[in-house]
């Protein structure tokens, strides 16, 4: 049997994977806005909360009355 170093073992060498970070957090205009690590925007508003991609594109919603869209 040939030795075979830990780092190359394919059960071992699994990528972690990194849990979005909370990085800013603003208030303006009746929102709360919440940016994280992986350029994802949480906007929160009164009536529904909304989240944007890096390319500011509409990921997913969801309404006061529980129904919302992912996209």
């Amino acid at each position: 049997m040939v030795y075979r170093p830990r780092y190359l073992d394919k059960k071992r060498n699994k990528p972690i994977k990194k849990q979005p970070v909370l990085m800013n957090t603003r208030i303006e205009q009746g929102k709360v806005i919440m940016y994280y690590s992986n350029g994802y925007q949480l906007i929160c508003k009164k009536r529904h909360i909304e989240c944007y991609d890096s390319e500011e594109k509409l990921k997913w919603w969801l309404g006061a009355d529980g129904k919302g869209e992912i996209f």
